[in-house]
């Protein structure tokens, strides 16, 4: 069985907002995976850039800081391919979950 990848987004695209993030990271099978931010992620968080108006720079710090804790928690791996100069793609792997059972 192949994973599914979506990674059809635009340059500065942020398809995900919080619901839709938590959303997909329910619905996924492990080894899906899904883009959730295009374009140079350290560079275009950063207020003194002005790639984004505030809102939506606001809105790409609050989808990065949910990747990165949802990777801690296990739930997702987080990777990134380069498209171009200062052109990426920032996707998201969905894990698999193994459930540890106490012995008693």
């Amino acid at each position: 069985m192949r994973a599914s990848i979506s990674i059809n987004i635009d340059y500065a695209s942020i398809p995900f907002d919080d619901n839709g993030f938590v959303d997909w990271i329910l619905d996924a099978e492990p080894g899906a995976a899904a883009a959730y931010y295009r374009g140079h992620l350290a560079y275009d968080r950063c207020e003194s850039t002005r790639v984004h108006p505030d809102h939506k720079r606001r809105r790409l710090i609050a989808i990065a800081k949910r990747a990165l804790t949802e990777e801690e928690n296990g739930l997702v791996h987080l990777v990134q391919r380069r498209l171009g100069e200062e052109d990426y793609i920032y996707l998201m792997v969905r894990a698999s979950i193994h459930i540890k059972r106490r012995t008693r």
